[in-house]
């Protein structure tokens, strides 16, 4: 997944469980993954050219947002094994 141009891309993924998400910041700007809803993930600020990974074990939906820049989202769609 790509971090660019203060966007995810793609916006929305779906993964099979146990599979790592890897965001990659090609933006000058520092961002931050933040799962929402309170659940576990949350990344510190990503700086320009590094990543970071996530894996989701569990079916379902994951929305996260930026935590730097709130109007930045995406989704995840976990389907089970």
């Amino acid at each position: 997944m790509e971090i660019r141009e203060f966007a995810f891309w793609p916006r929305d993924t779906v993964i099979t469980a146990g599979t790592p998400v890897q965001w990659m910041n090609f933006d000058d700007a520092p961002h931050q993954i933040v799962l929402t809803g309170g659940r576990p993930g949350s990344s510190s600020p990503i700086e320009h050219g590094n990543e970071y990974a996530f894996t989701f074990n569990e079916p379902g939906q994951f929305t996260y947002r930026c935590g730097v820049h709130p109007t930045m989202l995406g989704v995840i769609v976990v389907q089970g094994p």
